[in-house]
């Protein structure tokens, strides 16, 4: 999040001040250590925070049962999508990804959205229709 890309940021001016000091010789005082360790902890709360979200919904992934015809009409509106070459096709398959139960279709989804990121929209095409539902 938000906090997580502060924090990274933070994190890197704190470091590189540190390191400057160092680097002249100069010694590191508590009020550096502290505000290294404020930030840090900051910066690791954000990771085991988007690690445990992310294992949340692995869990449901593999919990959730595929509604077929959702993802029948969401391939459709990426094919259109596809068809008028709009980036906006990347999207869709991040919300297609999305989707409870969609395990068995991640590869070729993926390989779509890297099409779409180079892209080649007619080849992105060309693994759509590879797509058996």
């Amino acid at each position: 999040g938000v906090a997580g890309n502060l924090g990274a940021v933070q994190l890197n001016l704190i470091a590189a001040k540190v390191e400057a000091k160092l680097k002249i010789g100069m010694d590191l005082d508590d009020a550096d250590f502290k505000e290294f360790e404020s930030i840090i902890n900051l910066v690791l709360n954000e990771i085991m925070e988007w690690k445990n979200t992310r294992k949340h919904d692995e869990i449901k992934e593999e919990n959730g049962q595929l509604d077929s015809e959702k993802l029948k009409q969401m391939l459709s509106e990426l094919k259109i999508l596809l068809d008028d070459n709009d980036f906006d096709s990347s999207k869709k398959i991040d919300e297609i990804l999305n989707l409870p139960g969609i395990s068995p279709f991640k590869t070729l989804l993926k390989e779509i959205e890297n099409s779409v990121k180079n892209y080649d929209y007619d080849e992105a095409i060309e693994k759509l229709n590879n797509v058996k539902l």
